[in-house]
């Protein structure tokens, strides 16, 4: 979906627009179908044939067997692409880090906790505990244990990140000089699309349907 989406705000200023759309109805618009057909080309012309419907495990392991050039993921993998024991010699000192299509980034803040207790007393001590997750001290531990990147704008990236990974620095760099960035996908599709988006994104990666045959099924589903 982040592929997808990605490709899509490529397009220009309308297609940024559709992908930042939440509950969006209509995915038959000419960014989006243009979207799902670059989409397309590259599940049927540059990866592996079992990339479509392939979980996240088979991407990796094509990825760190170099079959595979590149891999659409987060700054939080890098501890693990560079583990020797995961990967051949010398790999880690191939690994770089790009910008999506047009200078694009995705926007992905990992921090939504929150309390469901009715109990004041124990809705006020969680509330506090959520306030230890997410304050500067948590947020700098956890970029160093994950290279999760911290949230809050009160945080200053360059002096916590200034011991970090270069390629996690660079990530940080590259929100300073984009010309556009990607919410999840999931605050745009309604509980329709979410139903069928897996199955309808295999048809098309494998060329069972068109990218227009799949917009239409997409905005079928959300109206």
């Amino acid at each position: 979906s982040l592929t997808w989406f990605l490709l899509t705000a490529a397009q220009g200023e309308k297609g940024l627009e559709l992908v930042n759309t939440m509950g969006l109805k209509d995915y038959s618009q000419p960014e989006m179908v243009k979207g799902a057909e670059d989409f397309q080309k590259l599940f049927t012309e540059y990866s592996t044939t079992d990339a479509a419907g392939a979980d996240l495990d088979i991407a990796i392991n094509h990825f760190l067997n170099e079959e595979t050039a590149m891999i659409i993921d987060g700054p939080w993998r890098l501890s693990q692409f560079k583990d020797p024991e995961n990967t051949s010699e010398g790999f880690a000192d191939k690994l770089a880090v790009a910008m999506a299509p047009g200078n694009g980034i995705v926007s992905y803040p990992a921090y939504a906790y929150c309390s469901g207790s009715k109990d004041e007393a124990k809705a006020k001590a969680s509330y506090e505990f959520i306030k230890f997750f997410s304050n500067a001290d948590a947020q700098k531990l956890n970029a160093e244990l994950s290279g999760s990147l911290p949230s809050s704008r009160n945080i200053d990236l360059n002096e916590m990140l200034k011991d970090s990974d270069p390629i996690q620095k660079e990530v940080v760099e590259f929100s300073n000089i984009k010309d556009y960035s990607v919410l999840s996908p999931w605050r745009v599709y309604t509980s329709g699309v979410i139903t069928i988006v897996m199955q309808e994104m295999a048809a098309l990666a494998t060329g069972q349907e068109t990218a227009q045959e799949f917009c239409d099924h997409l905005t079928e589903a959300a109206q």
